[in-house]
């Protein structure tokens, strides 16, 4: 199941008992403080939950589907998330019932 913007946000309404108004602000504010942290250069780590980091992508070339012509791409960066060690550990969890047929 996918978590949307919207529904991440009536989450945090029902939890915290924030406004819809506050909670919407609370994530658009979160991701623009990622955003501009990763467009600085900067990665963003947060305790117990993973990074934002930059990855960067030596040049290299592909081949074009419909010509079969080589393109090449520049060097280049680009967003990657890593997960921490509890985070890791909550999916492992959720797999290990799911396999199980606990769910």
């Amino acid at each position: 199941m996918n978590i949307s913007r919207g529904e991440l946000i009536n989450q945090l309404v029902e939890r915290q008992h924030y406004t819809k108004k506050a909670a919407t602000m609370v994530v658009d504010d979160f991701v623009a403080i990622v955003m501009d942290n990763l467009r600085a250069g900067n990665s963003v780590s947060i305790n117990n939950f993973g990074t934002f980091d930059l990855l960067h992508r030596a040049d290299h070339y592909s081949i074009h589907p419909v010509t079969h012509e080589r393109v090449d791409i520049p060097a280049h960066y680009i967003p990657k998330f890593y997960p921490s060690k509890a985070m890791r550990a909550a999916v492992k969890l959720w797999e290990d019932s799911k396999n199980r047929g606990l769910e």
